[in-house]
């Protein structure tokens, strides 16, 4: 998902129910990413449900925190994957892929 986000080929919208959460879909599946805490800041929350048709349903198959407890190898690298996602996530959102391009057009660096 994160490198679909970051081709811009995945967009992302902000979930209703908060201005710090966002959501995506894909087929089957509902991704959402928010802070925690809902600051914008860590930790991060990524869930993921399925879609159940037939239902009208989600179904949570995988929450994820960042900093958590969980003890997993790899733990700094998906943290630091499920920040950037955030970060992506909040930017397609609120339409801000381009700000840092249109600041630096602006200001006259290449």
């Amino acid at each position: 998902m994160l490198e679909l986000t970051e081709a811009k080929s995945q967009r992302w919208t902000r979930f209703e129910a908060s201005d710090d959460e966002y959501q995506t879909e894909t087929e089957s599946f509902v991704f959402f990413v928010r802070s925690r805490d809902d600051d914008g800041n860590a930790p991060y929350v990524l869930e993921i449900a399925r879609k159940i048709p037939s239902h009208e349903r989600l179904i949570k198959v995988l929450r994820y925190v960042t900093g958590g407890p969980t003890i997993v190898w790899d733990q700094f690298e998906i943290d630091e994957t499920v920040e950037r996602l955030y970060e992506l996530a909040k930017a397609s959102a609120w339409g801000l892929e381009e700000t840092e391009s249109e600041l630096l057009k602006e200001l006259g660096v290449d």
